[in-house]
């Protein structure tokens, strides 16, 4: 099996156990008007090479801040279909937190098994010059509060994508036009897809 498909299979065994956290009750959802939403995430995601020692490992960033606004709209498009009214919340304060009905932090974390990733990315490992096929991933926790009492603690999602591109270059300007059209698109959708699932985890 390959092993980035281990890593997907553990996501989901750590999501299923972030689901003891358990959904929100109907009477508590039912009385949700506004919420906010609070992205933690860092401003650009990152381009990780692993190589065999750490002497190998080579790293840059993807350009621009629409992945981190993707975050954010990925969660206000979710409530707001859902009726509610959202909006974008700089600060997850005791303020922000008596304001809205229900506030959502997003707080990156790394994938699990994969060193040095963070929130999400682009990542290829290699090992004694074989390498696996490169990914996009998203990985992250979900610090909900209900009228300002914090709602679980469990609450976590991972999502993997595999690139169809052999070598994963050091820096992202080295990429081809096409291969960062592709990495675009695929990073955006699982962005989106790992974010909404998250949120569905409180039956809302």
């Amino acid at each position: 099996m390959n092993n980035y498909c281990k890593f997907a299979l553990v996501g989901m065994l750590v999501s299923l156990c972030a689901a003891c956290a358990g959904p929100m009750s109907r009477d508590k959802i039912d009385t949700i008007q506004t919420v906010g939403i609070v992205n933690s995430f860092p401003q650009s995601p990152t381009l990780v090479n692993i190589g065999t020692t750490i002497f190998n490992n080579q790293y840059d960033s993807l350009p621009g801040t629409d992945y981190y606004e993707k975050v954010t709209d990925a969660a206000i498009a979710y409530f707001n279909e859902k009726g509610f009214k959202a909006e974008f919340v700089k600060e997850n304060s005791e303020q922000s937190r008596s304001k809205f009905d229900l506030l959502i932090e997003l707080v990156p974390r790394d994938m699990y098994g994969l060193p040095d990733t963070y929130g999400y990315g682009v990542f290829q490992r290699s090992f004694l010059g074989m390498k696996k096929k490169p990914i996009v991933y998203v990985a992250l926790n979900m610090g909900p509060y209900f009228k300002g009492s914090k709602q679980g603690d469990a609450f976590y999602k991972q999502g993997v994508t595999e690139l169809e591109i052999t070598d994963l270059p050091a820096q992202w300007a080295e990429l081809t036009t096409d291969q960062q059209r592709m990495i675009d698109k695929a990073l955006k959708q699982q962005i989106e897809t790992t974010i909404t699932e998250l949120i569905a985890q409180l039956g809302i």
